[in-house]
């Protein structure tokens, strides 16, 4: 039913758990496509015996280190169920994460969809929840950023089978890829429940507010070819937007 797409690089620390928390899923019904993006650990010699111990997941090794876009679009192209979902492999899911999200999808005939997720340190203990907004649509991804965390998303694989990840983005290629689908679907609906938990150490690359803002202004400006006032504009909005959270909503550390 599901195909959990897994781009890996160096992951030998975290992996095992988040591999774990597929496993432990409430329906059985699923391919982990395990994507090894030329790590230079343990990370193949750790995915192949779980692959070869389940033979719903497969493996994929990359000669060469693409980004976790390349990555993440070898999954897609080799996917085969009906809803695609995306893990990184230093993140996990609560063990209902698929049978509510998908019920949610069915009930409510949502094709695209994406939920609310906990925040967790190295040891794994949670600090706060990044709530989804129920409703978004392309001006208010514009507005605020991307909030869509890709740990949570879910959508039909041929509903939205021609949209891939830029691989020229190294940094927010997720938010370039929701923006392509939310023109198309005009609206993306949230399940506002926690149902993923999102890692926090030296390794996360959207933890540096500059550089994030920086790879927001390349995405306005370069691809989706916002005027300069615009984007101007638009940073500003997304800096007082990220100021306030700091300040008024400090246990939902949102980013």
């Amino acid at each position: 039913m599901v195909s959990i797409v897994m781009p890996c690089y160096n992951a030998e620390k975290y992996i095992h758990e988040s591999i774990e928390s597929i496993i432990a899923q409430t329906i059985p019904e699923w391919e982990l496509l395990l994507i090894n993006d030329a790590s230079k650990d343990r990370t193949r010699e750790i995915i192949d015996k779980y692959a070869e111990a389940d033979s719903r997941i497969r493996t994929f090794n990359l000669d060469q280190n693409g980004g976790a876009a390349k990555a993440r679009n070898v999954g897609i192209e080799n996917s085969r169920f009906k809803y695609i979902a995306f893990l990184d492999s230093d993140d996990s899911w609560p063990a209902e994460k698929l049978q509510i999200q998908i019920e949610f999808m069915e009930k409510n005939n949502v094709q695209f969809s994406f939920t609310s997720y906990y925040i967790i340190d190295n040891q794994g203990v949670v600090k706060g929840i990044r709530t989804a907004q129920k409703l978004l649509t392309y001006q208010k991804l514009i507005t605020y950023g991307n909030d869509i965390g890709c740990l949570t998303v879910m959508y039909e694989r041929e509903r939205f089978k021609r949209y891939k990840f830029n691989e020229n983005i190294r940094g927010h290629e997720d938010y370039k890829m929701w923006l392509d689908i939310v023109k198309d679907t005009k609206e993306m609906y949230a399940l506002d429940i926690p149902l993923a938990y999102y890692r926090i150490h030296p390794g996360n690359k959207n933890l540096n507010k500059w550089r994030s803002l920086v790879w927001n202004w390349e995405v306005w400006y370069k691809y989706e070819h916002l005027g300069l006032t615009t984007v101007f504009i638009t940073s500003v909005r997304w800096i007082t937007f990220k100021v306030f959270q700091r300040l008024f909503v400090p246990f939902n550390l949102k980013r």
